[in-house]
């Protein structure tokens, strides 16, 4: 049987980013697991959704601190943004300006 298809809007709003990110974290880690991993990345980063390539950026550097098939994920879509003219930077620096403790 196979899976249902991830629903998208459940995260975030739908673009391009947003669908790339969600459809391959629900190949590696499942739906449920992919939809929820991303909630929570989502709000410790403090944005709804992903806009930019910056944000995929950063968004990949957190998933990649999950390790295993997550990390792997967090890889493939950093080379993404950074083709797509993302600067990598630390985690701790947010679309504000401001760092996370």
């Amino acid at each position: 049987m196979l899976a249902r298809p991830l629903a998208v809007e459940s995260v975030a709003p739908t673009n391009p980013l947003n669908e790339t990110m969600m459809s391959r974290l629900a190949r590696a880690l499942g739906p449920q697991k992919g939809n929820s991993l991303a909630s929570a990345i989502l709000a410790t980063m403090g944005i709804p959704c992903l806009e930019t390539p910056q944000d995929l950026c950063d968004f990949s550097n957190h998933l990649i601190g999950y390790g295993g098939l997550a990390e792997a994920v967090g890889r493939s879509l950093k080379v993404m943004a950074l083709l797509r003219s993302a600067i990598d930077r630390p985690i701790a620096a947010r679309k504000d300006g401001t760092r996370t403790a």
